[in-house]
């Protein structure tokens, strides 16, 4: 009998051990990127994703699978470093915070909750939360804010109203127009503003572009939409205004390029955003 309470407190170790080298620790945002998000169950593990060792864990429409971790080049672009520097401000940011302000942090917390890769809701920590939202704010060209607000929904793209085109003829346009309804749904749309990515020109066959989007325009920079639509012209002067802003950042593409790009809104009293309306456009060349 002791020698069999022996053996199962030893692979209890064991396990503990293996557990703690694979899992994240409650507060460590700076190590998230090398280390796993695991889950268990009374047979052990059921579920991971992330970094562990030498490995990476993940999934696709095929299921599950691991992959050997390769050190990403650590290229130093003006846009990286600009990201890299507004969340080291954030950060500090919430050093100079009251004990009010703070407070008020540590209460909304619960209110907005996040999903993990893994598809478990979890509660930020008050500092990540103030941290995210905030980064939703600048991204968005607004202010940052010091008090945490009750949640209050945004906007969402709802349907199309144009058929989004991209024409390089003559001086070339760039136009879309898309339909908006508040997320909560009551009358009308809120006072949001709005992010505009896209990619460069790409192969029309491909479909998953998810790592090539980039900051293309701001509705801060222009006029927030005023009513239930949305259009090139709340992030450019126009549809050629918006293509030149395109070309000046990705170059110019030619006939029968894929060119894709999404839109999602922040609201600037809360930090919150929609989730990202997806378009997808064949480049042309029609007079």
């Amino acid at each position: 009998m002791r020698n069999s309470l022996l053996f199962l407190l030893g692979i209890g170790l064991r396990f503990q051990e293996f557990f703690q080298k694979l899992s994240i620790k409650p507060n460590d945002k700076l190590r998230v990127a090398g280390n796993a998000i695991i889950k268990m169950s009374s047979i052990g593990i059921t579920a991971i994703s992330g970094k562990a060792g030498g490995s990476v864990y993940s999934r696709n429409a095929g299921g599950a699978y691991v992959k050997n971790f390769v050190m990403p080049t650590n290229t130093f672009s003006e846009a990286r470093q600009a990201v890299r520097a507004t969340f080291g401000a954030i950060s500090s940011a919430w050093k100079s915070l009251t004990e009010a302000q703070r407070n008020s942090w540590v209460e909304m917390a619960s209110e907005y909750p996040v999903t993990n890769s893994l598809g478990d809701e979890k509660v930020l920590n008050p500092n990540a939360l103030f941290v995210r939202l905030n980064d939703n704010l600048v991204t968005a060209g607004l202010g940052q804010i010091q008090t945490a607000q009750p949640p209050a929904g945004t906007n969402s793209i709802v349907s199309v109203s144009s058929e989004p085109e991209f024409n390089i003829n003559g001086d070339g346009s760039f136009s879309f127009e898309f339909d908006l309804e508040y997320d909560q749904g009551t009358q009308g749309v809120a006072v949001c503003e709005y992010i505009l990515e896209a990619t460069p020109a790409l192969s029309a066959s491909i479909k998953n572009a998810n790592n090539k989007f980039r900051k293309l325009a701001l509705t801060a920079d222009n006029a927030a939409p005023a009513g239930d639509l949305i259009s090139e012209s709340e992030f450019a002067a126009d549809a050629e205004a918006l293509y030149n802003i395109y070309v000046d950042k990705f170059g110019a593409p030619s006939e029968g390029n894929q060119i894709q790009f999404r839109i999602k809104a922040v609201n600037p009293n809360t930090g919150e955003t929609s989730v990202y309306w997806n378009s997808r456009i064949i480049v042309v060349d029609e007079a």
